[in-house]
This record gives structure tokens, C-alpha cells and sequence, in this order.
């Protein structure tokens, strides 16, 4: 999502994005309702117009990620990269968290012998100045497929 002037310009972006997703997920010919929506999203917080403004239509934290207590940015405190899910099965994520490489510190990743002038500013060039968002993915849905079709049987 563009960073823009300011938040309120990129409000309307991720809802448009958040329109896309759901529209897609209705589509007759969509087989795989499953939607993971995975980017950098420029959202600083969970509780904000931007965060809502992406969920707005559906798109929600996977539960395995619900517990990550730190951000994507090196400060840990800003979740700019997101993983959301439009979900149809609900039990795919199994695990996720952040990897946090920098650990509050470029030195060890490029030690000063080779790189003796670099800055944490050059550091995010070279390397990145987010941490990887990761999630770990079960493709065995058969058994919550068959739930959902029980369930829905008992109901009808």
C-alpha cells in the first residue's frame, strides 16, 4: 500500500483491497475460497482506521498469529506487514511470528572488520528495515471440510 501524504490517504486503498478479496471469494467460478492476503500494508497498529479499514470486508488475523506481542518494524513496535485471511477453513494456520534477525543490533549480521563505516540507516538498505512476518500453513483440510459439511447437515 502506497505510504502517501499521511494514513487517512491510504484508508481508502485497503478498502478497496478489502472490496477485492471479498468480491473474489463470492465469484461463481473461484474454487479455492481461501484467500491469504500477505504485504506490506503501511499499518502502524491493530487498533487503528487503517487496520479497519482492511477488515473491513472480512480479512482477519489468522488465531496463530493473534498472540505475536511485537511489531514487523527493527524498533518491534509498529505492525506494518500483515497476514490476513478470508477464510473458509479456519484451522490452516497452525504457527507465526515474526523473526527478528536485527535483535537491536546490525553489527553481528555485518560485523565492522568488513563494513566499518555502515550506519543502521545503510543496514536497512542492504538488508531490510522490517522483520519477516512468517506462518505456518496446514493444506490438510479434509477433516474440517468434513466437519463444516456434518454440521451443516444436523443444522439443514
Amino acid at each position: 500500500i502506497r505510504w502517501g501524504e499521511g494514513p487517512a490517504q491510504r484508508v481508502p486503498e485497503l478498502r478497496q483491497l478489502a472490496e477485492w478479496v471479498a468480491k473474489r471469494s463470492e465469484e461463481k467460478h473461484v474454487i479455492d475460497k481461501d484467500i491469504i492476503v500477505v504485504g506490506d500494508f503501511n499499518i502502524p497498529k491493530r487498533d487503528d482506521d487503517l487496520f479497519r479499514a482492511i477488515t473491513s470486508n472480512g480479512l482477519t488475523i489468522p488465531d496463530a498469529l493473534l498472540g505475536v506481542s511485537h511489531g514487523t518494524n527493527l524498533a518491534r513496535d509498529k505492525r506494518y506487514d500483515q497476514i490476513l485471511h478470508l477464510h473458509r477453513y479456519t484451522k490452516t494456520f497452525t504457527a507465526g511470528g515474526v523473526l527478528d534477525f536485527f535483535r537491536g543490533d546490525w553489527r553481528a549480521l555485518f560485523p565492522a572488520a568488513s563494513y566499518p563505516k555502515m550506519t543502521k540507516q545503510d543496514f536497512t538498505f542492504e538488508l531490510s528495515d522490517h522483520l519477516p512476518l512468517w506462518a505456518q500453513l496446514d493444506t490438510w483440510v479434509d477433516d474440517e471440510a468434513l466437519d463444516q459439511f456434518l454440521a451443516r447437515r444436523k443444522r439443514g
